[in-house]
Parts: C-alpha cells; structure tokens; sequence
C-alpha cells in the first residue's frame, strides 16, 4: 500500500520543470521549431522569400537581355577581352579587334545564324547545323539553310585566308633589306646568316639531297647573336640601313626559337616594321600559342556562366551601381 510520503514524492516529480540536463530533447525541440519556421518562410512569402524572387527576377532579365545580342551567342566575341587576342604582344596594352579578328569572327556569326534559323531561339549547343531537324523544322527548307549558309562560310573562309596573306606579305614587302642596296639581293649577307645557323637533321637531310642547306627553320647558335649584336650595334638610330635586321626577322620569321630574339630586335631599334612581323606572328602566325579553330556551320557551344557571368557576380555589380548612384 502506498505511503503518504510516497504519494508527496509522486507529486513533487510530477509538478516539476523539466530537467535542465535534459540536453537532447531541448535540441530536438529546437530542430523541429527551426524546421517549421523555415517551412513557413519558404511557403508563405516572407520577406526572405520575396527577396530571393527578386534577385532571380533581375538574373532572368539579366539573361534575356544578353541574348538578344547575337554577338553573345559568339565564343570568340564573348571571350575576346580576356583572351590572348585582347592585348598587344608588343605593348601589353589593350586592343580592339582588327580586320582579320572581325573576319574570323564573321565565320562565326555565319554558323551560329544557320544554327538559329534551323533550332530556333537558344543558344548554340555546338552541334553542326546539319544534325537531323525531324520533327524540328521543314526538312527542305533546312537544307535550303544550310546551302545558303554554306556558300557564305566558303566566301567569308576566302576572305580569311586572303587576309592573313595579304598582311603576311604586306609585312615582308615593308621589311625588304635590299631596299638599301638599290633592290639588288646581297647574297654575301645571305650566306653569312646561313653559315652562323647550326645544321639541324633536318638542313642536313635537304643539303643531301638538294645540295644546300637552310637551316633557317632549325636551331640557332651563337653566330646568329653576334649578327643581332652587330645589326643592333652600328645601327645609327636614324635607320640609314638596317638590311642586316630586316634580313634576319625575314629569314627567321617563322623559327619559334627566334621569337624572343625578333622582339629584342625591335625594340632595341624601335622598328616599326619589326614591331609588326612580330604581333602578327605571335597574334596569327608561327608564333601564336593559341588559334581559333572553325568548322564549318558548327558553332562553338558557349557555356551559360561565360556568356552570362555568375549571379554573385551580377550582384556584386549591382550593389556597385547602387553604391555608385548612393541609392544604397
């Protein structure tokens, strides 16, 4: 039979706090208060809520407003600032795309253009304008797209190569070392630079079987500086003759041992001729360490966080124009 202390005792443990060790259910009470707070956040439009709406409003307008440009559905055109092509290899300063870039990017412009014609509105997922339309759109009139097209590449691939040619051959005519012999080739200067060349297993295979030898294309010794040396030494500054200059950047225009060696040589001399061989070759030529590749009405996918950036960035911009405008 229960005792009346008992029954005290019962009564006192019944009407009691909870205990304060009671550590694992105070969490778990606090999990789930957490969990409904958060629930009601997300569902009932509160203001976090209402904020994150906005911000994914602003992205998507944001999006939009980037693809009405065609020119960002463009790899080459969207990543030119950044890229290889942005900055002058002579300089290190800044530069706006010259006739070759906008040509090359024409090529482009021309695939991505048949890609919408025939897909429709998006950006270009870097399949050919030829993969199968069925279902898509009228298989005659993508192939009337994709002839029109092509025939356009084909005409815009000529300009590109003509152009590149073109300049090439611009360049060597402003670097002609004869220039000071009235137009008579100096073969003695010819045979002297040739002779400072070390023979290659490629110059000695041509030597047996031609019987000459032009290691231009080779390795370079020692003999090769002194002639730097010495175009560079008894040059006046006033370029009265620089045939021995001019006949080396000609003759190893296209060796990438060369390459640090031909901007020394015009910036020593300040040439602009030199100058201009060089960012050609480094920019387009044998000496250019990256080249934009094209095939043939298929555009190069762009990804979604080149062609938009990323949302943290868009904000950061944002606050900065706030910032700025002393809104915020």
């Amino acid at each position: 039979m229960t005792t009346l202390q008992e029954l005290e005792e019962y009564n006192r443990l019944a009407t009691q706090s909870p205990s304060i060790d009671n550590t694992a259910a105070k969490a778990k009470a606090e999990a789930e208060a957490a969990s409904r707070k958060q629930f009601q956040e997300t569902m009932f439009g509160t203001k976090r809520r209402d904020d994150w709406n906005k911000k994914q409003e602003i992205w998507q307008q944001h999006c939009a407003l980037i693809d009405q440009d065609p020119r960002n559905f463009n790899f080459w055109r969207v990543t030119f600032p950044t890229s290889i092509w942005a900055k002058d290899p002579v300089t290190g300063n800044d530069r706006q795309p010259g006739d070759i870039d906008l040509a090359e990017f024409r090529l482009e412009d021309i695939s991505i253009q048949a890609y919408l014609d025939i897909h429709g509105e998006g950006a270009p997922s870097g399949l050919p304008a030829g993969t199968d339309v069925t279902g898509i759109v009228d298989a005659e009139k993508a192939k009337a797209i994709r002839e029109r097209a092509g025939l356009e590449w084909d005409i815009q691939e000529v300009r590109v190569r003509k152009l590149r040619s073109d300049r090439e051959a611009w360049l060597i005519q402003a670097l002609d070392p004869w220039r000071w012999n009235n137009g008579k080739v100096d073969h003695e200067l010819i045979d002297r630079i040739e002779k400072s060349t070390m023979p290659t297993r490629a110059s000695a295979g041509t030597a047996a079987i031609f019987g000459q030898a032009k290691p231009t294309g080779g390795a370079l010794g020692e003999g090769i500086d002194d002639l730097l040396a010495r175009a560079i030494q008894f040059d006046n500054g006033a370029g009265s003759d620089r045939s021995l200059a001019y006949a080396l950047a000609v003759m190893f225009r296209n060796n990438p041992s060369f390459q640090s060696r031909l901007f020394m040589l015009g910036q020593s001399l300040q040439d602009e001729n030199i100058q201009a061989l060089y960012a050609y070759q480094v920019l387009y030529g044998a000496f250019a360490r990256d080249r934009r590749q094209f095939d043939r009405l298929a555009p190069i996918h762009v990804p979604e966080w080149i062609r938009y950036g990323t949302q943290e960035q868009l904000e950061r911009n944002l606050q900065a124009e706030l910032e700025r405008n002393q809104v915020a």
